[in-house]
């Protein structure tokens, strides 16, 4: 899958703004984070900046020359990022997890940084203004076409606490771990729920949980077989982390991977299993479920299986008879069905 992010976004509604409001080629000092699928190259051409993400796909994103201004890891960037004057955050859909990350940066961020929030309004952006009253004093600058920048001056270092931001659901006496933005924040997914219910006692060998979000199919397959091997694997570090505190807890030993699909993953598997995300922030976006069924035959064994719950409105039919031998609708309900495929 090609992500590499196109001049044409310059044009971006959200850049726009942007380039209206700050000067770049007078501004050093910045750092960008949120959902920067949304940046445009332009801003590469800066004496100073930072690019800050929880997702690995960020390394795909954008050119291997401005790799050395990525930084991707949560614990390590105090004193990197605390030199920086400005913030420039692009809102998502998960208010949520906009809020974590923010509080998070705004631990690490000096003293009267300026910062800017950019976003849609169908995201909700509009809500910042009554999110960090006691830290910021945020005020619409400029808005088009429904997207809205705000701006404000951090008035006082904040405290972060990680598992504060935590939230716990229970799948039979299991405890299963959330960050904000990991999938199943809410509630326990009934997709997810219902790939669990195939499971059988049968299922062996080294599996790969793809997507792994929170891990309950990794603890799910636990309970069934203890020998089993568990590999997680996701793009977001919120994910991850996610993941590490479900298994940890429940005392279940597994072997985790950052990674965007496939991309840092060099084994072959006996089983991949998958609840795949069919957003794309605020659109419905099926590259990766569709990636994920061309391009998994090769990261299985001889006879390996494939499984994953999608929803019932997307056919997957014609992708799982080029690229497998056999498969079928393993179960199914009113909103999800379980694929079932073999190499």
């Amino acid at each position: 899958m090609n992500t590499t992010i196109n001049i044409v976004q310059k044009y971006r509604k959200e850049n726009k703004i942007l380039f209206n409001n700050i000067n770049f080629n007078k501004t050093s000092n910045i750092i960008f984070s949120g959902y920067l699928n949304n940046l445009t190259t332009d801003i590469f051409n800066l004496k100073k900046y930072t690019l800050y993400s929880q997702k690995c796909h960020i390394f795909q994103i954008f050119p291997k020359n401005i790799h050395k201004n990525i930084i991707f890891n949560t614990y390590r960037i105090k004193q990197q990022i605390k030199k920086y004057k400005i913030l420039i955050y692009f809102w998502s859909k998960n208010k949520k997890e906009n809020v974590f990350e923010l509080n998070f940066l705004f631990s690490k961020l000096q003293k009267k940084c300026k910062i800017y929030i950019i976003g849609s309004k169908k995201s909700g952006i509009n809500s910042i203004v009554k999110l960090f009253v006691k830290k910021i004093n945020f005020y619409k600058i400029d808005s088009k076409s429904q997207y809205y920048l705000y701006f404000g001056i951090l008035k006082q270092s904040i405290n972060f606490c990680q598992k504060k931001f935590f939230k716990i659901h229970y799948w039979k006496n299991f405890k299963i771990f959330h960050l904000p933005g990991v999938f199943g924040y809410k509630k326990i997914d009934e997709g997810s729920l219902l790939l669990i219910s195939t499971f059988k006692k049968k299922i062996h060998g080294k599996i790969l949980d793809l997507c792994s979000g929170s891990g309950i199919l990794s603890v799910a397959l636990f309970q069934i077989n203890k020998k089993i091997k568990l590999y997680l694997s996701d793009i977001s570090k919120h994910a991850l982390y996610s993941s590490k505190k479900t298994l940890l807890t429940n005392k279940i030993p597994g072997i985790f991977y950052t990674s965007n699909m496939f991309f840092n993953i060099f084994e072959k598997f006996d089983m991949i299993i998958s609840n795949p995300p069919v957003h794309n922030d605020l659109f419905l976006n099926f590259s990766i479920l569709f990636e994920l069924i061309k391009i998994s035959k090769k990261f299985l064994k001889k006879k390996g299986e494939l499984r994953i719950v999608i929803n019932t409105f997307v056919s997957c039919d014609f992708l799982f008879k080029k690229n497998f031998k056999k498969y079928k609708i393993l179960k199914k309900n009113k909103k999800y069905k379980i694929y079932q495929a073999y190499k």
